[in-house]
């Protein structure tokens, strides 16, 4: 938006010599009228662009509070205020100018106004603007501009001079909105991004601070402080605030989600141990209860040469509890003892399984020696009744030893063996 081209002008001429009346009623008319098109243009501009949010943040109207500035942003935004400050006032000239103009054209006659007219026309074309001592803007000055403005000057010197002054204003307030823009819209996306992660770690360095890392909380502290100061200086001083500002923090979340990544790679494996261990746990205790099944059986049909132990209820009690406490603890967040916990666990529960599979792989080999034996007897009696020696005293005796052994509760496994080993060999033997 430029004050001067919205006014449909892109210059106004600078007459140098004293104004004479030079035109006639509708010229007059027609050019009061564009004058007060452009008041009009101009004041519609000026209020559209002190109702920007950015222009109220910094000047601290439309029921903003005052931006608190530092550094370059607070010279270039005091030297802008003062632009507008010396822009109302040229505003106010400009219009109380058109005003008595548009009043004197009131009282022009039908005839006979010509005093009036030539005062309007000094008024829109003449040196009818008093202006006090005021400093002209490099840019508003040609080649052989005065460095300052005299008493008197004309409404379209007036008009150029608004236009400078507006421009060199706007353009420091455009400049600021724009970066405000961009850096405050990045840093709201860190904090977005930020503000789970730093609730997260909070809890985790308030309940349980031996899963953080010293170097993981200073760098949680590191981020707090830097984005505070990051956000400071872009509140206070934007003109020099970098946007490499926001990229010099990212670091420190980096490493807080990396570290809660792990930690929670490190939950995720630990509930599935803990799923997993549930599941074995079971299986100990059918293991356990096959075991005990089989046991009676065992007892009552062999001779035990040697014990069997199958682990006991307590034990299983105690690895059941053992597994409640460390599922207690993960779900309270403590998940580094847990996977401390639950791999000294998981060795007493394989050395409990191991246990179990040993008995009922010792009872089950008993039971089936016992009937392999007499499985056994049986096809060397058909071989000796074959061969003839179905009556042999030799054979008959040690026949009625084993069968009385293998038929009869509980069996002496080591014996029989021993029997059906000398049956045989009496039954080869060509003496």
């Amino acid at each position: 938006m430029n004050l001067v081209e919205s006014c449909g002008i892109s210059s106004c001429p600078v007459p140098s010599e004293p104004v004479i009346m030079t035109m006639q009623l509708p010229e007059l008319d027609a050019l009061l009228t564009d004058w007060q098109q452009k008041m009009g243009t101009i004041a519609h501009n000026l209020y559209e662009f002190c109702d920007l949010p950015t222009y109220q943040r910094l000047m601290g109207t439309g029921g903003m509070p005052k931006a608190t500035l530092t550094g370059m942003t607070q010279q270039k935004v005091a030297l802008a205020n003062a632009d507008f400050t010396y822009l109302y006032q040229l505003f106010e000239m400009l219009r109380e100018t058109i005003d008595r103009a548009t009043s004197l054209r009131s009282q022009v006659p039908k005839r006979g106004g010509e005093p009036i007219m030539a005062e309007i026309e000094t008024l829109l074309t003449g040196l009818s603007i008093g202006l006090p001592l005021q400093m002209v803007p490099i840019e508003s000055r040609d080649i052989t501009g005065a460095a300052t403005l005299g008493d008197r000057t004309t409404l379209a010197e007036l008009l150029n001079l608004m236009a400078a002054t507006f421009t060199r204003s706007k353009a420091v307030i455009l400049e600021i909105d724009a970066i405000w823009n961009r850096l405050e819209l990045g840093l709201a996306d860190l904090q977005t991004r930020a503000n789970p992660v730093m609730q997260e770690m909070s809890v985790l360095i308030t309940n349980s601070p031996m899963l953080v890392p010293v170097a993981i909380q200073q760098q949680f502290e590191a981020f707090q402080s830097q984005f505070a100061a990051v956000h400071q200086a872009i509140d206070t001083d934007p003109l020099t605030a970098q946007d490499s500002l926001i990229a010099q923090i990212e670091p420190s979340l980096q490493a807080m989600q990396a570290h809660l990544s792990s930690l929670q790679a490190q939950r995720q494996e630990v509930f599935r141990g803990l799923d997993e261990g549930l599941r074995s746990l079971q299986g100990l205790r059918e293991l356990c209860e096959k075991a005990m099944l089989q046991q009676p059986e065992w007892q009552d049909k062999i001779v035990q040469t040697q014990p069997v132990s199958i682990p006991s209820a307590e034990v299983v009690m105690e690895l059941t509890q053992w597994l409640d406490r460390l599922s207690k603890t993960a779900q309270e967040g403590n998940v580094l003892p847990v996977k401390v916990g639950l791999s000294r666990w998981q060795v007493q529960l394989e050395i409990a399984n191991k246990q179990a599979q040993t008995a009922i792989e010792q009872m089950t080999q008993a039971l089936q020696q016992r009937n392999e034996l007499r499985g056994r007897l049986t096809a060397m009696k058909a071989k000796a009744s074959f061969m003839g020696r179905a009556e042999d005293p030799v054979l008959c005796t040690i026949e009625a030893q084993a069968e009385k052994i293998l038929y009869s509760r509980p069996t002496d496994l080591q014996r029989s063996q021993e029997l059906i080993v000398e049956y045989e060999r009496s039954l080869n033997y060509r003496g």
